[in-house]
């Protein structure tokens, strides 16, 4: 019970840390990223505030059918870059082209074998197995190998799109983002302590 209240919290890392937001997402302040994965959601819910500072975020494996409009998304998120919503079998690919700025990644025109099979999976119950260190552990490799894959993704479509008005900037992320990642090391920024 002690480690449930302890993940509803956050997570501190060395140069950031992780925190439950939106509708029992994760806030990743270290990849910039918000994961909202294998939920049950219907709709994309905005924050009363803006939240500064996040580029990706990951709403795959949920039940939407549509997005927020780009204008309320970059309200809401005034730095971000992309939106995954793969894996969400209901999503109405006929509004992909109301987004200029954000780059929604779907599965639209896509056949199964294109689709990357990364499961963000949540942290599980502590077994003899594998404790609460090697849990966190897991999840947080399982958050970073989503990340690289987004990263790699969009490089590649931006890569593609040289024109487009953010791509200087983008590009300057990327390259310290990857670099970063290159540099991390794959264990939890979690430290459990007993009292």
């Amino acid at each position: 019970m002690r480690w449930i209240l302890f993940m509803s919290f956050f997570i501190v890392a060395v140069n950031g840390y992780i925190f439950q937001c939106l509708d029992k997402c994760e806030c990743d302040t270290t990849d910039r990223t918000i994961h909202c994965h294998n939920g049950n959601r219907d709709r994309f819910q905005l924050p009363a505030e803006p939240l500064h500072g996040f580029r990706i975020i990951g709403m795959t494996r949920n039940n939407l059918e549509y997005l927020p409009s780009e204008e309320a998304l970059k309200e809401s998120f005034p730095d971000l870059i992309a939106v995954d919503v793969e894996a969400n079998p209901n999503f109405d690919c006929s509004t992909l082209d109301q987004y200029k700025q954000i780059q929604i990644l779907s599965n639209c025109g896509k056949d199964e074998s294109e689709l990357d099979n990364i499961i963000v999976d949540t942290v599980h119950t502590p077994t003899d197995d594998c404790d609460m260190q090697c849990q966190l552990d897991y999840h947080y490799r399982k958050l970073h190998e989503y990340v690289s894959k987004i990263l790699k993704v969009l490089k590649e479509k931006f890569e593609e799109a040289q024109k487009h008005p953010v791509v200087k900037d983008v590009k300057n992320w990327f390259s310290e983002m990857f670099e970063k990642i290159k540099k991390m090391e794959f264990r939890s920024p979690i430290v459990i302590k007993d009292e």
